[in-house]
């Protein structure tokens, strides 16, 4: 977007006419030939010049000389560098144009093509694409290359049907009856089932007694299900009370349960008076749990007391099956009624059923205000069985609350469960805040628990904030602790930027534990994959002392198909002192599959 201050346009525009066309050629073969106007906009005098655009324009410039040849390198190179640029699908099928213009292979043109067409569906170029194809696969028919005909008839059947379903929208909006007869004929004649779908949609927009009967038969006795589906909400779209009485007659039929629950939703988002005890009975008494979870939710998208009683009566019945008691506590923790907390509250704290108290505690979470964080710290205090008051901690720490932060810590710092400690730490990591961060230096710092320090080390590691990368580097070279020092590697592996990549090369460089150094190197494969330091690892293959460590160096260089990784194996084998190094660099060798990992082995066994 240009910017809205000192916009001044000058001699603006470039532009080349465009034509999308299929000229039938003298030879009785098709050209497809396209022209596409490209407008280039200028700032200030200065026109837009971000380095993907002038890569861009230099190569439809090629393009437009009809050096084809070049073109296609251009393109390709912008691709390869450029994946990201707003003129990647521009450059995608002029690159696949230039190929035609140059006389590739016709199936190797179609098949770029098909790809662009394939991989760019939403692109403003995806028509030119598949007009372009019909006209590549027509004369691959000609070829006597009959296969392509079968995509060529489908793809000229998707260019119909488009056209048809464009008019059949512009039907819809007549509204007459003679509209309502093509569409309904439309209906009976295809085959196509998302053409179908289209057609109920419109059949919806019909203020017409015909097109609601004809919605009606489709709910009731059509035989795909997602048809059937479609027609229901269509139905539930009119607002007509005959819509509401067809959908309770489905509702009590045979239908599948697929089409009952969509029924089940449609009730639920109606104002229909008798609706609630229809959904209540469902809740309570179906046997298809799946039926009768989704009559509970159904009940929760209605704001009635009513409805929420109706919810309640199905939590207190015993009988029902955990997962649709589930489905109530989720329903009335998505209320924004406050009188919900203290029943809640109670389930969580009082419930034998360990499973039915989480989902309490964790409905009590969804309501992300002060009164419910009260409620849950209340759980916390309250609740006997352990796994409902780590589930509070959790609830908390997605309250997004950060007053929160200070109670976190301090039942860091001071629950003798070291699990609900834990559990407090990691809450306090999903603030990614600085405030979080602070507090989670303090457990680290004065905790006396191993668990829970090496877990405030992860915690932070998970944290995002870059500025914490210098603290965990001094960790990783300062503690005694080595459990607590590899943790701190391991975390800083998880930022994956340059910053902690340069951390990890200074541990490897000046830990003195060798368990550390091995955590480094694991760490930088994870945070540098697709940029691993070869030059740093070999060096450390010759510098370093500990064979063990040079082992871990040698596999890790098995993980990376590398020209270079093969080239620091194949010196591995030939001079390192340790027998067991080299038997790891030949096995890493045979990990990186490469035509030069290969050829090494094989001159191994030539010797």
């Amino acid at each position: 977007m240009l910017p809205k201050f000192k916009i001044i346009l000058l001699a603006v525009f470039c532009i080349t006419l465009s034509i999308n066309a299929s000229v039938t050629s003298s030879s009785g073969g098709n050209e497809s030939t396209i022209i596409k106007a490209e407008i280039f906009s200028f700032v200030d005098g200065t026109e837009d010049n971000g380095p993907d655009a002038v890569a861009y324009k230099k190569a439809y410039k090629l393009v437009l000389d009809e050096k084809w040849k070049d073109a296609i390198q251009e393109f390709s190179s912008f691709l390869n560098k450029y994946p990201r640029s707003s003129w990647k699908d521009d450059a995608g099928f002029w690159l696949c144009y230039s190929k035609e213009k140059a006389g590739y292979n016709l199936e190797e043109v179609f098949k770029s093509y098909q790809d662009f067409a394939k991989n760019n569906r939403r692109s403003k170029w995806a028509d030119d694409a598949r007009s372009n194809m019909i006209a590549v696969g027509q004369k691959l028919v000609q070829q006597g290359k009959v296969e392509y005909k079968t995509i060529i008839n489908n793809l000229q059947k998707r260019n119909n049907e488009e056209i048809s379903i464009t008019a059949l929208y512009a039907l819809q909006n007549m509204g007459d009856e003679k509209a309502l007869n093509a569409i309904l004929k439309l209906y009976d004649s295809t085959k196509n089932k998302d053409y179908k779908g289209k057609i109920i949609y419109a059949l919806g927009n019909f203020d017409s007694p015909k097109a609601f009967n004809r919605i009606v038969q489709i709910a009731k006795s059509e035989k795909d299900p997602d048809l059937q589906k479609k027609a229901v909400y269509a139905l539930a779209n009119t607002d007509k009370p005959e819509a509401v009485k067809t959908l309770k007659e489905i509702l009590s039929s045979s239908a599948s349960t697929k089409v009952r629950k969509t029924v089940l939703y449609a009730l639920g988002n109606t104002d229909s008076p008798d609706i609630i005890p229809i959904l209540k009975n469902i809740a309570l008494t179906d046997k298809d749990t799946e039926l009768a979870k989704t009559a509970v939710y159904a009940l929760g998208n209605s704001d009635k007391k009513e409805a929420l009683d109706a919810i309640k009566d199905v939590l207190k019945s015993s009988s029902r099956p955990d997962e649709v008691r589930k489905a109530a506590l989720y329903a009335l923790g998505n209320s924004d009624k406050s009188d919900i907390i203290p029943f809640l509250t109670d389930i969580a704290i009082n419930e034998p059923n360990q499973s039915l108290a989480k989902a309490a505690v964790y409905s009590l979470g969804n309501s992300k205000s002060m009164q419910s964080i009260e409620a849950i710290k209340k759980v916390l205090k309250m609740a006997k069985a352990p796994d409902v008051r780590k589930a509070a901690l959790y609830a908390l720490g997605n309250s997004d609350i950060s007053d929160i932060i200070p109670f976190l810590k301090s039942v860091a710092l001071t629950e003798p469960d070291v699990s609900l400690a834990k559990a407090a730490l990691y809450s306090l990591g999903n603030f990614k805040s600085k405030e979080s961060v602070e507090a989670m230096k303090e457990i680290l710092k004065n905790s006396k628990v191993p668990e829970v320090r090496k877990a405030a080390l992860y915690a932070l590691g998970n944290s995002d904030i870059s500025d914490i990368i210098p603290f965990l580097k001094n960790v990783a070279l300062t503690e005694p602790d080595v459990s607590l020092a590899k943790a701190a590697v391991y975390s800083l592996g998880n930022f994956e930027s340059k910053q902690s990549v340069g951390a990890l090369k200074d541990i490897l460089q000046n830990a003195t534990s060798t368990e550390v150094k091995k955590a480094a190197i694991y760490s930088l494969f994870n945070a540098n994959k697709n940029g691993m330091d070869i030059k740093t690892l070999s060096e450390l293959l010759t510098t370093e002392n500990d064979p063990e460590l040079r082992k871990t160096i040698v596999y890790q260089l098995g993980n990376i198909n590398d020209k270079e990784a093969v080239s620091a194996l194949v010196k591995v084998i030939n001079g390192d002192k340790s027998l067991e190094v080299r038997k790891a660099a030949v096995t890493a060798l045979g990990n990186i599959k490469s035509p030069e990992a290969q050829e090494a082995l094989l001159k191994i066994l030539q010797k």
